[in-house]
């Protein structure tokens, strides 16, 4: 039965009892037997089991001031009886003696439990006629009886509970002594009007048994009446078999059916939760603050919803949040603290966030040859995300020319190789609140690459003025002006002249080398600005022609001394001299060595009269042989006499 008691609508202590009838056993309480001589001789085996059963009531004792979400409940739990306990003792009796029968005898005791100290329990079989058939009077009778002695004593009470907001679990099970007191915790997350329940299942009551049994004789007879023929019973003198079996066990009596009780329905939660933001908070730009909340709820801190509200719009959720803020200031925010039940407080912070410098990349380093437009493409990316447009850029080149602003992307030719052969360009990056990176990129600036080109003559003449030419361009194809241009013919240096403004060298050339086919080179040594070239060629020098003008008289008279003459010049009219001109008139010879180109010699004339050839001759020999073509003038001498 669920007896619940009437509570008054405003907050006060209640109470809602539960009745059980508890019960235990059936229990062995041990055996013994029995050897009786005499008369009755033989063996009476004798066990006996025992049960125990108490009708109790249980009390829970609450105040419905805490039957609110968020709360804890004490309830305090106590037992007392409920009306008369009963022992009830079964012998099982197996005897030799034929006078004592085998079979069952069973006794009830009043034993009613005291919660508090031990209770004595004692019951006794009813007599089982052993002698003696009839009321006969002065005849004697003998009865067989059994007797448990009992002392229980109480030791502890508990009962398994499950708490239950509406048909949900929101404790245990649990067990739960008593006496005692039960906190019931009632979630945020129950309904409001719930009923708040307490359902028991499990009672358990854990006592200590001692006792001690055993059979006995009772002897007797009938004793007439005034008023036969009625007799009665006389007294009986009870006779111990022999010694009481002692058995002490502890016992757990329960009842294993369930009981609800109702304590009331659950009131909404009162109490908002306390909001802690933890500020103030700082940190730098573009690196995610970590935040903590600190605030606490009667319905437990982990439970509650948490949003923090950021002043550049972010906004982030839970207890141990990251943000991550795009540029530097102070900044506010508001945690809001909702609790299960809907309830809700706020809390102001403050957040102060540093400045960073950019992160810059001026580019990989490079290799270009001077005056060509080298690319400069370098990155810059601003931990904060509201600093990346207002970054500017400043480039320095390293070679003392101004810096270039505007932009990460510029172009710059370098004017010439560097000392070490490179320069090394520095990207600076400015933010708008004065933070600043560099980094810097090398630029290996290199010589140009040249082309000689020789341009010939293929051919001269020995001791003829002629000229050798070359051309020089750069890579790109300009014309190099003012650059030393070295010849070569043979292994003969053959002099050195600058380019003219279109790139090209002249230099004027006398062969001087014998007649014949040479190799020759126009060479660029290079310089600061250019690497060197050089271009192979050759040259055909020629014998250089030379011209015999005979100058002599071309008449005679026989056995007369005439004088010959003639002049030797090369091919561009310069005199010979040293060069010997043989004259041949007719069958005499004669010759003479040039003086200023010009040789003479007198012959004095041994031929007969008529009219002879005339030769004047130059045949180059010796040195002269590989540098001259010889020549000859052919004229008619006439001799006759006067």
């Amino acid at each position: 039965m669920l007896v619940v008691a009437v509570s008054p609508v405003a907050a006060a202590a209640q109470s809602v009892t539960v009745d059980r009838t508890i019960s235990a056993g059936p229990t062995s309480l041990g055996g013994l037997t029995y050897t009786v001589s005499g008369v009755l001789s033989g063996t009476i085996t004798v066990t006996a089991d025992a049960t125990l059963t108490q009708p109790i009531r249980e009390t829970l004792a609450y105040d419905d001031g805490g039957l609110r979400q968020g709360s804890t409940l004490p309830v305090t739990r106590s037992v007392a009886t409920n009306g008369a306990g009963n022992l009830h003792v079964v012998w099982h009796v197996t005897s030799s003696i034929p006078l004592v029968p085998t079979g069952d005898l069973s006794a009830n005791a009043s034993c009613t439990l005291d919660f508090t100290s031990p209770v004595s329990c004692d019951a006794e079989s009813g007599g089982t006629r052993i002698f003696g058939v009839a009321p006969i009077p002065l005849t004697p009778f003998v009865d067989f009886k059994l007797q448990a002695h009992a002392t229980v004593t109480p030791d502890a009470a508990s009962v398994v509970s499950t708490d239950l907001a509406g048909a949900v679990a929101i404790g245990g099970p649990a067990t739960q002594n008593e006496p005692g007191t039960q906190n019931i915790a009632i979630p945020c997350t129950t309904g409001k009007g719930d009923s708040l329940s307490v359902s028991d299942n499990d009672y358990n009551f854990l006592t200590n048994v001692g006792s001690t049994n055993g059979p006995l004789l009772e002897l007797g007879g009938w004793i007439p009446i005034p008023f036969p023929p009625f007799v009665i019973e006389s007294p009986t003198l009870p006779i111990n078999l022999g010694p009481q079996q002692a058995a002490s066990f502890a016992q757990g009596i329960g009842d294993g059916t369930t009981k609800v009780s109702i304590l009331g329905a659950i009131a909404a939660n009162n109490v908002p939760p306390h909001a802690d933001a933890g500020s103030p908070y700082s940190g730098t730009e573009g690196v995610p603050i970590g935040f903590l909340s600190h605030s606490t709820s009667i319905c437990g801190d982990d439970s509650l919803a948490l949003r923090w509200d950021f002043s550049d719009g972010g906004v982030a959720f839970g207890k141990q949040p990251f943000h991550t803020f795009q540029d530097n200031g102070v900044f506010s925010g508001l945690l809001t603290a909702t609790d299960p039940t809907g309830l809700s407080n706020a809390v102001a912070f403050s957040v102060t966030v540093g400045n960073q410098n950019p992160l810059v990349n001026a580019g990989p380093d490079t290799i270009s040859d001077w005056g060509r437009f080298v690319a400069f493409n370098g990155q810059a990316t601003d931990p904060g995300a509201g600093d990346q447009s207002t970054l500017q850029y400043t480039w320095d080149f390293g070679d003392g020319t101004p810096s270039a602003t505007g932009g990460p992307s510029v172009v710059h030719a370098y004017a010439s190789p560097g000392p070490l052969g490179y320069y090394d360009a520095t990207l600076t990056v400015t933010d708008k609140d004065g933070g600043q990176a560099t980094d810097t990129r090398r630029v290996f600036v290199t010589k140009r690459d040249t082309i000689t080109g020789n341009l010939g003559n293929t051919t001269g003449t020995y001791d003829t003025a002629g000229q050798l030419s070359a051309s020089l361009v750069d890579e790109y194809g300009a014309s190099l002006n003012g650059k030393q241009i070295d010849f070569t013919v043979g292994v003969d240096p053959a002099g050195s002249v600058s380019t003219n403004s279109s790139g090209i060298a002249v230099r004027s050339y006398t062969p001087g080398l014998d007649a014949g086919t040479y190799g020759t080179r126009a060479a660029f040594a290079g310089d600061t600005l250019y690497n060197p070239s050089d271009s192979p060629g050759f040259i055909a020098i020629a014998q250089k022609a030379t011209t015999v003008t005979y100058t002599g008289v071309l008449s005679g008279g026989p056995n007369k001394t005439v004088s010959l003459s003639a002049t030797l010049v090369d091919a561009t009219g310069k005199a010979l001299s040293g060069k010997i001109i043989v004259f041949k008139l007719g069958t005499q010879t004669t010759q003479a060595t040039t003086i200023n180109g010009v040789a003479s010699v007198a012959l004095k004339l041994t031929l007969k009269n008529g009219s002879y050839p005339l030769t004047a001759t130059w045949t180059p020999s010796g040195t002269d042989a590989p540098h001259y073509l010889g020549s000859t003038d052919s004229r008619t001498f006439k001799l006759q006499a006067k």
